[in-house]
């Protein structure tokens, strides 16, 4: 089983900021949510990959750093692209 592990400092930020939440993205991620996993988008970050988990409406794209059987999440954007991708158009 995975255990999956993220800052809280980083949670407080990404709640305040972006509406995101690590608890609720892996929930997503653990009941069939999670769309892809890609390496990193950005290429600052070649040793991360990358979730795709569908949440509220939207692709979430959520880098992370696995190590065993510990995944620590890195932080979360929606992404438009992606949402185009593996969801679809909403309007």
């Amino acid at each position: 089983m995975v255990a999956y592990r993220w800052s809280a400092e980083k949670e407080a930020a990404l709640r305040a900021d972006r509406g995101l939440e690590f608890d609720a993205l892996v929930l997503a991620i653990e009941t069939g949510g999670l769309l892809d996993d890609i390496e990193n988008p950005s290429r600052n970050f070649p040793h991360q990959r990358a979730y795709v988990v569908a949440w509220d409406g939207y692709a979430v794209i959520v880098p992370y750093v696995r190590d065993g059987d510990t995944v620590f999440l890195k932080t979360a954007y929606r992404n438009r692209k992606a949402t185009r991708r593996y969801i679809g158009d909403q309007s």
